[in-house]
């Protein structure tokens, strides 16, 4: 048998190992620029932002709409937060307890955020930011059952005008009731009483009711932020709002169910 000499396998391997090298790299997928989508709006399809352009996204700063949108829904939050006390008090239905207190929590939550983002840009923040703590939430229960808590509504005072606890005026702290417009979907001071004074199965019916148009108002906000030129651009707001959007939509849905089940033939 006729022998290998050792230079032949040395050559013939390095031949083997440059053939296979060659073969890699001729299968190595070219080098692909990453691709940076910006989410649309609610509703609004999302755009492809080219890399040359990436360093523009950092720089989009607030504008005067952002910071009215935050000033109008901390009083729109801080209503809703009356609303879920009444739950507190007066239902025993398991399923709108739960509801509320998620409502409860997420509320509190992002009316500190949005107390925090206004404070932050020098902004006013609005009284009813107070709405937070829930001793004065019980005061303006009592105020509406008394039929002395007037509209709540979002301007001509910062939260820290007045002091809950310190013998201040609370009744300015909390709204003075000077004509200012309410937020879409808040509930008249007419209406918070009827809440706060109905029982049972109406006040389930009416908690479900009420808080179902109070989040589509929510959403008509949104819906007027990202309608307004220049608006909701600024990444904190932007997400923010789309948040509240998402949010918002998923508990309209839940309710919906809750409400039309409380209606079929049959139902407690």
């Amino acid at each position: 048998m006729r022998s290998i000499r050792p230079q032949s396998v040395a050559v013939l391997t390095f031949a083997a190992l440059l053939a296979l090298s060659t073969g890699a790299a001729a299968q190595t997928p070219p080098t692909r620029t990453p691709v940076t989508v910006q989410a649309g709006a609610p509703g609004e399809a999302s755009t492809r932002i080219e890399a040359q352009n990436l360093s523009e996204l950092g720089g989009v700063n607030w504008v005067e709409e952002d910071a009215r949108f935050m000033q109008g829904m901390i009083p729109h939050h801080a209503q809703a937060l009356q609303m879920t006390q009444l739950v507190r008090e007066k239902s025993r239905d398991g399923d709108i307890r739960r509801v509320a207190l998620r409502m409860e929590i997420s509320q509190r939550d992002e009316i500190a955020l949005m107390r925090r983002w206004l404070a932050d840009r020098g902004a006013e923040v609005p009284a009813s930011a107070l709405f937070t703590e829930p001793d004065t939430v019980l005061a303006s229960l009592e105020r509406v059952r008394a039929g002395t808590m007037p509209a709540m509504d979002h301007g001509g005072m910062h939260a820290g005008d007045h002091a809950m606890a310190g013998g201040g005026d609370d009744h300015a702290a909390m709204g003075h009731g000077d004509g200012m417009e309410m937020m879409p979907g808040m509930l008249t001071p007419e209406e918070l009483r009827q809440l706060a004074e109905a029982e049972g199965e109406e006040f389930d019916r009416l908690f479900l009711e009420y808080m179902i148009r109070h989040h589509e108002g929510a959403i008509v906000m949104v819906d007027a932020l990202f309608a307004a030129d220049g608006a909701g651009q600024e990444s904190e707001i932007f997400q923010f709002a789309s948040h509240v959007d998402a949010d918002q939509r998923a508990e309209v849905a839940r309710m919906r169910a809750m409400l039309e089940a409380r209606m079929e033939p049959g139902a407690r």
